[in-house]
């Protein structure tokens, strides 16, 4: 590509191309960025120190057409000025753009100008050490307040940059119902108000899905023990309320493999299901449970250890893995242990409702002729008052009567009827326990 365009040289002018990554190393673990700039937006800092035999430099943005003489630009006048720009515009027509300008970054709108075309006086920033000085600043400063601006907004966009941030803070405030309420209208059930860990591609040799390996085993009963013991100490410091345990005996009498279903609405719901499972009896059977990439790949510390050795069952964005992690459910419920799953898909903080399932688990059981056993749990205020204020909240674990495929259905027909039956279970559990219909923003379900 260099050299194709290196053929548009002219007698008048050449075409030549300079690394930049050397300059960009020394501050490059200065550099905040933001979903509307890179990198690349620092570049036009490094100009005057690049090309020292320069008083001046024109920058221009390669989107940018030219439609006459360059020469009179850059024979402007700047006198002591460090550049020569023209006005943003939109920061004048636009009144969002333009009260961003002066409200968050404090520059009168009719003052901010567009950094895609620069005359630079590069004499003036070598002797006044504009680089140096902007270095220096960048360590000094450090970002503590998070803006989003323009169109990205974490409540809107699942992949916002720094999107987690929000989610982490708006579920302790009173507003978050509104944020969730935005998701219902938009039919968006799917999404996790907060964003899961960064991953990294789990590999079909980084995982042993059925603990067949003696280090796999060991690991697994000593996750087992810090568990129970956190969970103990939970329950003593009433951090973690399990007020009852409805139709246990749907549980007791499972005499096969299943699919657990749960709705998912905090961290502390893995927790109540593993207690349900014990409660039940069924301590000849394992119990595994399904979570994401991240959370297997990337989740830190004392839950990082839990979620990695607690009989979890990672997805995978590898198809090799997938393919293990596929057969190696099947074997799970062939051999007639528990899968937990929660086909939900999304995690919405003490949210109370059930959401719109996805056909994944019902898909197992179904493949492997096996029930569901739909569990739901509701939740109430107890006297405690936790950390950051909120009252903690007792749960109670319905545990409703199992579902079964059905001999004389197609494939297709008993993962959609199991499904929908496994939702109305739900529905029913929350609305005769909250004494309300469901509905989601204002249409009644």
């Amino acid at each position: 590509m260099q050299e194709q365009i290196k053929t548009m040289c002219e007698e008048y002018f050449e075409i030549s191309f300079v690394n930049v990554k050397s300059y960009l190393d020394t501050v490059s673990d200065s550099l905040p960025i933001r979903d509307y700039y890179s990198k690349t937006t620092y570049y036009r800092m490094f100009i005057a120190e690049m090309f020292p035999e320069y008083d001046k430099a024109v920058y221009i943005d390669s989107d940018t057409i030219v439609l006459g003489d360059m020469a009179e630009l850059y024979h402007k006048d700047l006198k002591d000025c460090y550049v020569g720009a023209a006005h943003e515009q939109v920061m004048v027509q636009t009144e969002v753009y333009g009260d961003y300008a002066e409200h968050v970054l404090g520059i009168d709108r009719n003052r901010y100008f567009n950094a895609g075309l620069l005359l630079l006086n590069c004499k003036a920033f070598r002797e006044n050490k504009i680089l140096e000085q902007f270095v220096t600043l960048l360590d000094e400063y450090t970002f503590k307040l998070l803006h989003y601006i323009m169109v990205s907004k974490p409540w809107h966009y699942e992949d916002c940059r720094f999107g987690e941030y929000f989610g982490q803070y708006a579920k302790e405030t009173f507003v978050y119902e509104e944020i969730l309420q935005v998701l219902e209208r938009e039919g968006r059930f799917d999404e996790d108000v907060e964003e899961d860990p960064p991953t990294k591609e789990l590999l079909p040799e980084d995982i042993d899905y059925l603990r067949t390996k003696l280090r796999s085993k060991i690991k697994s009963r000593f996750a087992y023990a810090i568990a129970r013991k956190y969970v103990n100490g939970l329950i003593s410091d009433r951090k973690l309320i399990i007020k009852e345990i409805k139709g246990i005996e749907n549980y007791a009498n499972l005499d096969s493999g299943a699919i657990i279903t749960c709705n998912h609405f905090n961290a502390m719901d893995s927790f109540a299901m593993q207690l349900t499972y014990e409660a039940s009896g069924q301590n000849h059977r394992n119990f595994y449970r399904i979570i994401r990439e991240g959370n297997y790949t990337s989740f830190p510390g004392f839950y990082g250890i839990l979620m990695r050795n607690c009989n979890t069952f990672p997805l995978s964005s590898n198809k090799d893995t997938m393919k293990k992690f596929m057969t190696s459910v099947d074997q799970v419920l062939q051999d007639g242990h528990f899968m937990l799953i929660y086909p939900e898909q999304s995690m919405w903080w003490n949210y109370k409702k059930p959401k719109p399932l996805k056909k994944g688990g019902f898909t197992f059981a179904v493949r492997n002729n096996v029930p569901v056993l739909p569990c739901f749990i509701t939740m109430e205020d107890s006297d405690v008052v936790d950390d950051d204020g909120f009252f903690v909240q007792e749960y109670t674990i319905h545990v409703a009567p199992p579902i079964y495929p059905k001999e004389g259905k197609s494939k297709a027909e008993n993962i959609r009827n199991m499904m929908q039956q496994n939702f109305d279970v739900w529905q029913k559990i929350y609305e005769e326990t909250y004494g309300i219909p469901l509905q989601y923003a204002d249409k009644v379900i």
